[in-house]
């Protein structure tokens, strides 16, 4: 039996590092998550630098491997320019508890846009790029390097930051909920997703910020639908598309609930991919007396196929650089 156990142990271990291999799709390092549509941020009054968070995957190169200090990171936009940035010594932010033998592992980096940061042990400083901000910044490309190795990972604009300010007017129409929409127990793709608003009848729908790749440019005249009703059961596995008018704005608010149905297109669906979709639409609204303010903002995150790993859902650096 005991010339037998080293052959025994060597067979599990390396049972073990073929399952460990498997659980993420690329070599080790840090990836951003491929996450996209829109992130809603909130700008404080007279503030240029607005914070952010990266969500990333830390692909662990072996089991005892510790966490991962980044040197750099920076975000172009379509026309090359930084928008965020940041140097030195960033230790990766873990925000959950994980295991040893866990290989793909969630992981943060926490920066700001309109802002170059300088990170060393226990402080960041930082600093801002330009002397104004913008409405909407779109993520072209990121830039990382980590362990003296530079990796380039385009993002082709398929994510966008919206800021808007802090308003301090009381909101009277709140999102209640978020639900996908499956048509006759096809539970692969769902069809769209649902969005329940409630409120005070009278004020306006001035906007909705959603956007996804392959959005037709009349997604909301033409594809986007509402009703007046207060029970979302209904189309729970609807066995009938859902039926409701299109969504001109501004639309007045006649009653105190609003259900908007936001439907996948197949241009949306065939561009959705191997994506994480951002489903966090907000909402631009105008009270009786003529003050703006905007909700939501949350949502959902997640693929339209569900039978692939949250964990694969990643981008891939450019091979040229």
């Amino acid at each position: 039996m005991r010339k037998w156990a080293p052959i025994i142990v060597i067979s599990c271990l390396l049972l073990f590092f073929i399952w460990w291999n498997s659980e993420a799709p690329v070599g080790g390092g840090v990836y951003p998550e491929k996450q996209v549509g829109v992130e809603l941020l909130v700008v404080e009054e007279g503030s240029l630098l607005v914070p952010m968070t990266l969500p990333v995957r830390w692909i662990k190169t072996y089991p005892w491997e510790q966490t991962p200090v980044l040197n750099e990171i920076s975000l172009f936009d379509e026309e090359g320019n930084i928008i965020s940035a940041i140097g030195g010594e960033y230790k990766l932010r873990i925000p959950h508890e994980y295991d040893w033998y866990d290989r793909n592992i969630q992981g943060e980096i926490e920066l700001y846009l309109n802002g170059a940061s300088f990170a060393e042990e226990g402080s960041i400083s930082t600093t801002t790029l330009k002397d104004s901000v913008n409405t909407m910044y779109s993520l072209n490309r990121i830039s990382l390097v980590n362990n003296q190795k530079r990796r380039n990972f385009p993002i082709d604009n398929n994510y966008q930051y919206h800021l808007k300010p802090e308003i301090g007017i009381e909101k009277l129409w709140e999102m209640q909920g978020l639900m996908y929409f499956f048509l006759d127990q096809n539970f692969d793709t769902p069809n769209g997703f649902l969005i329940t608003l409630t409120g005070k009848p009278g004020h306006s729908l001035e906007e909705i910020g959603f956007w996804l790749p392959g959005m037709p440019p009349n997604y909301f005249e033409e594809h986007v639908q509402y009703n007046y009703t207060s029970n979302t059961d209904q189309y729970n596995n609807s066995s009938e598309d859902f039926v409701g008018e299109n969504l001109f704005f501004p639309e007045t608010l006649e009653e105190r609930s609003m259900v908007i149905y936001f439907p996948f297109t197949p241009e949306m669906i065939d561009a959705a991919g191997d994506s994480l979709l951002r489903l966090m639409p907000y909402f631009h609204l105008r009270n009786e007396v003529g003050e703006s303010y905007f909700t939501g903002g949350y949502g959902s995150i997640g693929p339209l196929d569900r039978t692939i790993s949250w964990g694969e859902f990643i981008y891939k650096p450019d091979k040229k650089h």
